[in-house]
Parts: C-alpha cells; structure tokens; sequence
C-alpha cells in the first residue's frame, strides 16, 4: 500500500469516526485520486449541526505541515478525540466542511 494510500485510509477512518460520533450513520463516502493527490468526500443526513462543526473546521482548515506527517500519523493511530482534529489539519490540504439543508458535509484534498 503506498503512503498516499496509507494515508487517506487513516484521514477516512476519523472522518467516519467523527460521523458516527455525530449520529449520523447513513454516510456516504467517495475517494477520488487523481495526479497529484486524494479527493476525499464524506456527507450524510443530520438533525442537527455537530455542536463542534465550528472547532472542527478550524482544526482542518489550521495549515498542511507536511515535514511532521509521519509523527502525526503515529499520534492518530494511538488514539482518538477532539486533539485527531488538528492532527488531521496538519495533513490536510485544502478541507470544507458544510452543514446545510440537513446534510453534513466534508471534504478533503491531500496531496501525494
């Protein structure tokens, strides 16, 4: 598995967490790679906007730091809770996340 790979599957399994934590179960995934990265989109129906959807935004829009992703990467595998947040923002690139008509939306870009 390339790190690429490696790497969105971890971004995925705490996006999923971050759903399910939500109550939102009916969740629909898509992972687009294309030349130079990963597209990852994760929606599905909610009552309500996840109380943190501010501070979670925040944390993935903080800045990609990509010289301290393999420490992140390790510190994501120990664990989960609100700090995986920011571990994610340093790895991330461009993220939007939306809660609107209902539905919960995010989506990432990581570069290769």
């Amino acid at each position: 598995m390339s790190g690429a790979t490696q790497k969105a599957k971890r971004i995925l399994a705490e996006l999923l967490g971050y759903f399910l934590d939500n109550k939102v179960q009916d969740i629909h995934l898509r992972l687009t790679p294309d030349e130079g990265g990963h597209l990852i989109e994760v929606s599905g129906p909610a009552r309500e906007a996840p109380a943190d959807i501010d501070s979670f935004r925040l944390a993935l829009t903080d800045g990609v730091q990509p010289e301290m992703e393999s420490y992140y990467l390790e510190l994501l595998d120990m664990g989960s809770g609100r700090d995986n947040h920011y571990l994610l923002g340093a790895m991330v690139d461009r993220a939007d996340v939306v809660y609107a008509e209902g539905v919960l939306r995010v989506s990432l870009y990581i570069k290769d």
